[in-house]
């Protein structure tokens, strides 16, 4: 078999004609970027559905990325056919001019029903036509001349008009890919030679030509991601210029599939307009006259209502100049339509942003800022349909609280693991060039490409680097910019569980599993050094929701929020520090009680017994279980400063009320806590474990004879109280833990099938009793916490995991011996018995009544108070203890400023 001639090449395509449509629209219309969808409906209809559509018929939507049409503002349209149905162009062209057709239109085809034809255009000379068959065709001539031309002209820029739709992607992370679009000039004309004439031993002779060097240098690439689908990925929708090189390995058969490509295009969806490229010299025009829109989208901008309300403003604020004075520049338009405007000079204002950054703003004169504005405005509306869901600055009805809410529902869905960051210097930092290439992607050719170049290089020319703060367009060019990068996470298989939320610069990931966390970072990360960006590193956090992180003035923790407000913070803090001696912490347990106002006062009634408590001696009120708190209780608390925290009778934390000038310390308050714990955590550790196994010693004494197990306990306090390592105390603690639990074997082995302290599944009913014990302990210990305005997830003796409140867990461990000795109670009076608990693959199950009995008991003992029993007393003054001298910690002294070395 013998290559391919470049006259086999042409056959299919000699004879064509392109016909482009122009209309009027009859009432106001929208758009999304891509045209396609809607053109290709209408114009199958105008065809009449005839076969093989696809086959002989492709349209040129040359208005793409245009999206507002008002009432009397053009359309224009391009349909190329075939040689072998160029029949269709007057069935379209009588159909089109027909009014009786257009009412027959269903509501499908509303880009019909809202538009009356005016003018019809040769699709090679653009020049105006009467009939379809005054058209000129792609002939022998035509492709012979084009071809001379670029036999004789090895560079060409190449830009893409319209999207281009491929299965696999020619973007990797280092650029774009150069063989792929190539491939597909081959692809494209094989498969009209099989559609065509059912020559399909031309794919054999065409193959057999050897593929050319592609020296291709891509300048820029973008995907329109309105074409992303799950039949195309991650490729719907690519945008892209560059400089292609015509070497000697470049055949004459070569170029003419170049040149049959720039003409019908390349990619899935070529009879729907897509991947459709343009081939230019550098000064020179477009290889093929491509057809403008009917009007430039910079007309559309000046002109639309926006502009003239900025006309408007502008006016008011110079009453020496009447609207039409101040825009006689640029509303004729003459010096923008020609290119030929230059902006007029601005100033740079060097400010302090809120980091004490000296940072450049730009401001300009009066007539180009009313350009400015206008254009931004326009360009808010354009440009919506391309922000992602999760993007939320400079968009008109989103803002920081939109941002808020959306962060605190992925969170309440599981999403647990953060990152957090920003963009370091984000506008200075974007290239000028790349924003230039971005405007010529979305918007090849038209005048605002050339207006923005003109802004920009006005603002280079005064050393403004990237994009100039201060200016209205810039907030709008860097969301454009970023956008994609939204986009990257929504598209991408492996990230399909990480949720990217953007407001501006500033950016937080969060994901289900860790895993797939460090992957979405990873890429974040190549896309940002892929776009010469990087993340500020002083500003990035990562870890689990439980350890919280703070985002737009609000500060996230484990499914709580709240808005942080600095200057009342610390109102708030030195009021509390100066009264600290004279506020108290109510905790009100046990039997329901009437908590009610007067004069003046609080008032809590609990069994006929009154006691009053002047607002300003209180801290906070801490409810356990249901007791009836009046409304205006809750009004004059939060009048008061005094937060009210509410626990269920078990100690399980339930929420708070404040008012809204209270921002809830616990969150504003876990570094300064954190630092205390970091700072004095070996001598903590050291006194909770201490007292742990004193509590152990004090249940062992009046139950056991062995004086040698009492004087082990005695010996590892006094070795706890001395230990200089977390991993030797953990150790001693376990030792004494063993000693308790080999005399708990010893009693209940046998009637109770007690060996061994183990956690989950209880494995025998003491197990089953301890662990429903220390869950309720530990509950009370959080909500106590919490009360005192303290983080229960900050880390002191045990280590952070999942959703564990550590400092919680810490603090209850000087109480367990509570739930121990609530066991040997109930068991000793036998108001708990084996025959209470059902045994289960799934562990030892204790029974309603049983577990009512046990949880009854242990809040007996925790919250009755009397002259031997003082337990919650005493648990509320350790965490006050606590809080004291954090307080004390993280607030100046007066002295030498230096922070106390000793703890209370």
């Amino acid at each position: 078999m013998s290559k391919i001639t470049c006259e086999q090449l042409l056959a299919p395509f000699v004879g064509a004609k392109k016909i482009i449509f122009e209309l009027e629209f009859t009432k106001a219309f929208t758009f999304d970027f891509s045209h396609h969808e809607k053109l290709r409906g209408f114009v199958v209809t105008l065809a009449q559905r005839p076969d093989n559509f696809s086959d002989v018929v492709m349209i040129d939507a040359i208005e793409n990325g245009h999206s507002e049409y008002q009432k009397g503002m053009r359309y224009r349209f391009g349909v190329t056919v075939f040689s072998r149905a160029v029949h269709l162009l007057k069935v379209m062209a009588r159909n089109i001019k027909s009014s009786e057709f257009i009412a027959t239109l269903s509501d499908k085809h509303q880009l019909g029903r809202h538009t009356r034809f005016t003018n019809m255009f040769d699709g090679i000379t653009l020049q105006p036509i009467a009939r379809p068959e005054l058209a000129s065709a792609f002939n022998m001539a035509f492709y012979s001349q084009k071809l001379e031309h670029l036999k004789h002209t090895p560079q060409w820029g190449i830009q893409f008009v319209t999207p281009l739709l491929l299965t696999e992607p020619f973007r990797c992370e280092q650029g774009l890919e150069t063989a792929l679009p190539f491939e597909r000039l081959w692809e494209a004309v094989i498969n009209r030679f099989a559609h065509q004439d059912k020559q399909l031993i031309m794919r054999e002779a065409l193959e057999l030509l050897p593929k050319p060097t592609a020296l291709l240098q891509w300048q820029s690439s973008r995907y329109v991601h309105l074409f992303y689908s799950k039949h195309r990925k991650p490729c719907g929708g690519q945008l892209a210029l560059g400089w292609l090189l015509l070497d000697d390995s470049w055949h004459d058969q070569h170029r003419l599939l170049l040149l049959l490509a720039s003409l019908f295009g390349i990619g899935a969806g070529v009879a729907r307009g897509h991947g459709q490229f343009a081939l230019y010299e550098e000064g020179v025009e477009p290889l093929f006259n491509r057809m403008r829109p009917a009007s430039s989208m910079l007309e559309k901008l000046m002109f639309n209502p926006a502009m003239q309300r900025h006309a408007q403003n502008y006016a008011e604020k110079l009453p020496h100049l009447a609207p039409e004075v101040l825009f006689e520049d640029f509303t004729h338009a003459q010096t923008i339509w020609s290119q030929c405007h230059w902006p007029l000079p601005s100033v740079s204002v060097y400010e302090r942003d809120t980091g004490n950054k000296l940072r450049t703003f730009t401001t300009t004169h009066a007539l180009n800022s009313a350009l400015l504005s206008g254009v931004q405005a326009g360009m808010s509306t354009q440009f919506k349909q391309f922000w992602h869901p999760d993007s939320f600055a400079y968009q008109a009805g989103k803002s920081r609280h939109n941002t808020h809410d959306r962060v605190q529902a992925l969170i309440n869905a599981e999403h647990h693991y953060f990152y957090k960051s920003d963009i370091k210097s984000c506008f200075e930092s974007i290239s000028k060039s790349m924003i230039t290439q971005l405007i010529a992607l979305y918007f090849p050719g038209d005048p605002l490409q050339f207006l923005f170049a003109d802004w920009l290089s006005a603002c280079e020319e005064k050393g403004i680097e990237g994009l100039p703060l201060g200016l209205p367009f810039s907030p709008v060019l860097c969301n454009l910019f970023l956008s994609e990068l939204d986009f990257t996470f929504t598209h991408s298989e492996n990230l399909k569980d990480v949720k990217l939320l953007r407001f501006a610069d500033d950016i937080v990931l969060l994901a289900k599993i860790p895993q797939t966390l460090e992957r979405a970072i990873t890429t974040l990360h190549a896309w940002l050094a892929n776009n010469h960006l990087s993340l500020n590193p002083q500003k990035s956090a990562q870890g689990h929701i439980n350890k919280g992180f703070e985002f737009l003035g609000w500060r996230f923790i484990d499914g709580y929020s709240v808005k942080q407000d600095k200057s009342a913070e610390r109102v708030v803090n030195t009021s509390t520090q100066n009264a600290r001696q004279a506020k108290q912490v109510i905790v009100i347990a046990g039997m329901p009680t009437q908590v009610k106002v007067e004069n003046g006062k609080l008032v809590v009634q609990q069994q006929g017994v009154s006691q009053s408590y002047p607002w300003h001696s209180l801290e906070a009120i801490l409810c356990i279980g249901n007791h009836n708190v009046t409304l205006p209780v809750i009004k004059q608390a939060m009048l008061k400063k005094v937060p009210i925290h509410l626990s269920d009778q078990f100690g399980n934390y339930q929420g708070s009320c404040c008012g809204h000038f209270q921002q809830h310390q616990a969150l504003a308050n876990v570094t300064q806590l954190q630092s205390y714990l970091t700072a004095h955590k070996q001598t903590l550790a050291n006194r909770i474990v201490a007292k742990r196994i004193h509590t152990i010693y004090d249940t062992l004494r009046r139950r056991v004879d062995d004086k040698t197990q009492l004087k082990a306990l005695l010996n590892l306090k006094a070795k706890a109280e001395q230990t200089q390592s977390l991993e030797s105390l953990r150790g001693v603690e376990g030792a004494a833990a063993k000693i308790l639990f080999q005399q708990f074997k010893n009693w209940f082995a046998d009637d109770w099938h007690f060996t061994a302290r183990k956690k989950r599944p209880a494995p025998d009913p003491i197990n089953a009793m301890l662990s429903l014990g220390y869950t309720q302990l530990y509950a009370l210990t959080d909500s106590i916490l919490r009360t005192f305005s303290l983080w229960p997830y900050a880390e002191l003796y045990h280590t952070a995991g999942g959703e564990h409140a550590c400092l919680a867990s810490d603090y209850m461990e000087m109480y367990r011996a509570e739930v121990e000795r609530t066991v040997l109670t109930v068991i000793n009076r036998r108001q708990i018995t084996p025959d209470d608990f059902n045994l289960t693959p799934q562990g030892a199950e204790l029974s309603s009544e049983g577990r009512k009995t046990f949880l009854r008991e242990l809040s007996k003992k925790l919250y009755t108070q009397n002259d031997q029993n003082v337990i919650l007393q005493n648990m509320i003054n350790d965490i006050d203890s606590l809080y004291r001298n954090v307080k004390k910690y993280t607030q100046p002294q007066i002295q030498f400023g230096k922070p106390p070395t000793e703890i209370d």
